[in-house]
């Protein structure tokens, strides 16, 4: 298994961007150089399933995964089917006086780790670095224009 942690300062409320992390479907349109496919394709009590294709460290990854939504500070991603099967990720959003402090933990299993192994580590950090900059960048301007206070 491996490991892979990030923690992010956003100048958004918490409501804000747990509303813009759970939007699922935009993020192909968001990233289409990581994210192919986001699709929500089910429901499980009070989880959603979500098809996912995307690219990463220049591999491609399918796979089905499981949304645990606990607004709105908290969201669980837990691989049920295909490539990191048992994979799971936490993003914890905590009010600061600033915004949001969001921090993710991901414990990858199967192909996604050896993703984050040390061969595809640093590339892969790159490319998470790119995404949640770019992400954050477009949450705190929808949280500006919507006249959102922080």
């Amino acid at each position: 298994m491996a490991r892979f942690t990030r923690t992010q300062e956003v100048q958004a409320p918490p409501e804000r961007v747990f509303q813009s992390l759970t939007d699922v479907e935009k993020f192909p349109e968001l990233f289409p150089d990581i994210f192919k496919k986001m699709e929500v394709v089910g429901a499980e009590g009070s989880s959603r399933i979500i098809l996912c294709e995307e690219k990463w460290a220049g591999r491609s990854f399918r796979y089905k995964m499981k949304e645990t939504l606990s607004p709105p500070d908290k969201i669980e991603h837990s691989i049920t089917e295909g490539n990191g099967k048992g994979s799971m990720e936490t993003i914890n959003l905590e009010k600061t006086p600033g915004g949001t402090r969001l921090t993710m933990v991901m414990d990858a299993k199967g192909l996604a780790a050896a993703v984050l192994g040390r061969l595809f580590r640093k590339q892969f950090e790159a490319e998470m670095s790119h995404i949640f900059d770019g992400y954050m960048k477009v949450v705190e301007a929808e949280s500006r224009d919507s006249g959102l206070k922080v």
